[in-house]
């Protein structure tokens, strides 16, 4: 029997400074969950979906602190398909330390099936569709 494989392919995240910088731009659609801020901006429809993250050390001081959030939303993007694809990029805010008291992955499931039926709707009322 094969093991499952549970990878986070390089084409699945943002990694270059220009690809954060057009989210931070001009994001299609902001959504806030407890302790952190999502930024999205639609793909073409042939690209894969990709997330990011902006964990700044003065809102999760303890980099194990920064890891686990950033373990949690990966894990929920991987299972996750979205109806359009998206850049995300993940903001940690002011209290997202009390984030850490709860269970993260229904928090993360829970935003992005928000931002989901969300894009969803936008596409059926007829917003134009944009490309990178």
């Amino acid at each position: 029997m094969q093991p499952a494989v549970h990878t986070f392919p390089r084409a699945r995240r943002l990694v270059a400074k220009a690809d954060f910088d057009a989210v931070f731009a001009h994001p299609d659609l902001k959504q806030r969950g407890q302790g952190v801020l999502l930024l999205i901006k639609r793909r073409p429809l042939e690209a894969a979906s990709r997330i990011g993250f902006v964990l700044a050390k003065r809102h999760l001081k303890r980099a194990v602190d920064r890891n686990r959030l950033r373990r949690a939303c990966r894990e929920a993007f991987r299972q996750r398909s979205f109806s359009v694809p998206v850049d995300i990029v993940v903001l940690a805010m002011g209290h997202a330390k009390s984030t850490l008291d709860a269970p993260l992955t229904p928090l993360f499931d829970a935003l992005f099936d928000r931002v989901d039926r969300k894009l969803a709707e936008g596409q059926r009322a007829g917003e134009p569709r944009r490309h990178a």
